[in-house]
C-alpha cells in the first residue's frame, strides 16, 4: 500500500469559465436596462437642478407644478429601462410599473437617488449570478459587452447585427 492519500478534486471557479446561468437574452436585456436607468437618473440630476433654479428665480411659479411634472416624466421615462430589468430579472410587469413609480416619486425630493439604488442594487446581484464582475461604482459599459461577447462565444451565436 502506498503512503500517499488519493488524489482529490474540488469544484472552483475557473479562469476562463463562462456562467451558464440564465439565457444570454436575459443577460443583454438586464445591463440595456442597467445603463439606460444611469442616463436617466443624470438627465434627472439636471432637469431637477434647472426646475430648483427656475423655481427660486420666478417667484410666481407654482412648485408643486413642478413636482408633478418631474415625478411624471421620469417615471414615464424610467419604465422602459424597468421593463427589461423586469424582464432579464423574471419580474411581472407589475414590477416594472412598481420600480417607475419609485422612480418617480423619488425624482424630485432626492434626485431618484433612492429608486435608483434600490433597482440597481437588484441588477448587480443578479448580474453577479451571470458571472458579471461589477466595480466599486457599478458596471462599465466596455466590461458588460465583453463578458456578453464570452457568454455569445461560449455558446457559439453569431453576434447581433449592426
Amino acid at each position: 500500500m502506498s503512503d500517499t492519500p488519493p488524489v482529490k478534486y474540488a469544484a472552483y471557479p475557473r479562469e476562463n469559465s463562462v456562467s451558464t446561468y440564465g439565457t444570454l437574452e436575459k443577460l443583454e436585456a438586464l445591463g440595456s436596462g442597467y445603463f439606460g436607468l444611469v442616463t436617466i437618473w443624470a438627465v434627472n440630476l439636471v432637469a431637477v437642478v434647472a426646475g430648483n433654479a427656475l423655481a427660486l428665480g420666478i417667484h410666481s411659479f407654482p412648485r408643486l407644478a413642478l413636482i408633478v411634472f418631474l415625478v411624471l416624466t421620469f417615471g414615464a421615462l424610467s419604465y422602459p429601462q424597468n421593463k427589461k430589468i423586469a424582464y432579464g430579472m423574471g419580474w411581472s410587469n407589475s414590477k416594472a410599473i412598481l420600480a417607475s413609480v419609485l422612480i418617480g416619486g423619488t425624482s424630485f425630493f432626492c434626485y431618484a437617488v433612492i429608486g435608483f439604488l434600490i433597482i440597481q442594487n437588484s441588477v448587480a446581484r443578479e448580474l453577479k449570478r451571470y458571472g458579471v464582475t461589477l466595480g466599486s461604482f457599478g458596471q462599465r459599459k466596455s466590461e458588460f459587452r465583453a463578458a456578453v461577447e464570452a457568454r455569445r462565444h461560449a455558446e457559439n451565436l453569431p453576434p447581433p447585427p449592426i
